[in-house]
């Protein structure tokens, strides 16, 4: 019985999954979504690169006016945030305080084989750059060049990824979900000493 309920729930979770994967302005192939849409603003607005991943609870937050691109093989970890709207604070006509009714709209850009970890926020007109990783609780308040790692609040880059490494890796199409890891013996964990 309890198979069978199981079953019954995993068809319905994947006719969900369907219906939500249309509502997108574009999903390449092998995505994995395991958010879920109370969190997504304007989904005709997001643009999905193949081989992405979307983390639980991850809020995206894209406008009539903007639109959050999402580069191929990229990886956005559980709660993270991507908001294209912020609000008027600091102008000569401010109408009210602490902001007017004015919003400040700009796109996101994540390039493609990019990691943001756990619970990183990313604001209004931000560029991320091929292969970059932003590191967990990180706040990205402007651009981060390619191959750059960066953390902290504001993100700062910390240091740069190995260039032709990643080139030759992404010249294979070998992102994170192309990748078949049970034949290669399952996941590996290092421990650093």
């Amino acid at each position: 019985m309890f198979r069978i309920l199981r079953s019954l729930k995993k068809h319905i979770q994947k006719k969900i999954r369907k219906r939500n994967i249309d509502k997108y302005g574009s999903v390449g192939k092998n995505v994995l979504l395991q958010t879920t849409m109370k969190n997504i603003s304007r989904p005709e607005n997001i643009f999905l690169g193949d081989y992405v991943s979307l983390g639980s609870d991850i809020v995206m937050y894209a406008t009539n006016q903007s639109k959050i691109i999402i580069g191929d093989g990229t990886i956005i970890a559980p709660r993270c945030k991507l908001l294209t709207s912020n609000h008027n604070y600091d102008t000569e006509n401010l109408k009210s305080i602490p902001f007017d009714n004015i919003n400040i709209v700009q796109d996101i850009t994540i390039g493609e084989g990019v990691w943001l970890g756990d619970s990183v926020l990313v604001l209004p007109g931000v560029t991320i750059g091929r292969g970059a990783v932003i590191g967990g609780g990180s706040v990205v308040t402007k651009d981060i060049p390619d191959f750059a790692i960066a953390a902290g609040n504001p993100a700062r880059v910390i240091k740069y990824r190995d260039k032709s490494v990643f080139l030759k890796l992404l010249q294979e199409k070998k992102f994170y979900r192309s990748i078949d890891w049970e034949s290669l013996g399952g996941k590996e964990f290092i421990n650093k000493e």
